[in-house]
């Protein structure tokens, strides 16, 4: 639909139709990451939503890019990024889009449970005991310990005694990970008694006098602290 126009355009003829090149530049338009929090697993696998902003009413494009926090291990606002973003559907060749993109989420604790068992031991006048827990659900390959206190309830020996487990804790490289909880399990343990021998002391007397007052004494084992033991002949 070429014409012309002007004074003098009636001495002219012109060819109704001409080509040309130009370019259509691809749109820029913006990926933002909604990154999503999870539960610690070890790994920096990291979930979220791309969503693109700029793009025109009704074209056809879709966004995907790889997600990782930044490290494994368990925290609050921890970074997880979006890299290697690309564009898919009928239209994504006319726009262009940043190739990475950053969030923040967290990296809950495990829970896992600890399991205790106490050590039964010889009476020594104290509440103390040893033990050990073990912990059920640490991942393989991480490295995660427990420690706690153990008392009986009273110092005095008896068989299946209840014991009473406070303090518990986690150590190691990757205890930060993780959150423990004891289990329901009663913990009981044994004090045995303690054995001692005791041994009539050597006396003597000349005959037709009074016995002399009989005394003892112990020939092998102890007493524990602060105990005494009496006794007569």
């Amino acid at each position: 639909g070429i014409t012309l126009s002007g004074a003098d355009a009636g001495n002219y003829t012109v060819d109704t139709t001409v080509t040309a090149l130009a370019d259509i530049v691809a749109r820029a338009i913006i990926a933002t990451l909604a990154a999503n929090g999870k539960t610690y697993d070890g790994t920096t696998a990291a979930t979220g939503t791309l969503s693109l902003s700029g793009m025109l009413a009704s074209d056809q494009v879709r966004v995907a890019g790889n997600l990782a926090f930044g490290d494994r291990n368990a925290g609050a606002g921890k970074t997880v990024a979006a890299s290697g973003i690309a564009l898919s559907g009928s239209d994504a060749g006319n726009y262009t889009v940043n190739g990475t993109a950053m969030d923040m989420a967290a990296i809950a604790r495990l829970a896992i449970t600890g399991t205790a068992a106490a050590d039964s031991r010889v009476y020594d006048g104290t509440a103390s005991t040893t033990g050990r827990i073990t912990l059920n659900g640490v991942l393989a390959g991480d490295a995660v310990s427990a420690f706690a206190s153990y008392a009986f309830a009273d110092p005095n020996a008896g068989m299946g005694r209840t014991v009473s487990v406070n303090g518990l804790a986690l150590a190691g490289a990757d205890a930060g990970n993780y959150s423990v909880s004891l289990s329901s399990n009663p913990v009981r343990a044994d004090i045995l008694r303690r054995s001692i021998a005791v041994a009539a002391d050597d006396l003597t007397k000349l005959y037709g006098q009074r016995d002399p007052a009989l005394t003892w004494r112990i020939v092998s084992g102890s007493l524990a602290g602060g105990d005494a033991f009496a006794g007569a002949l």
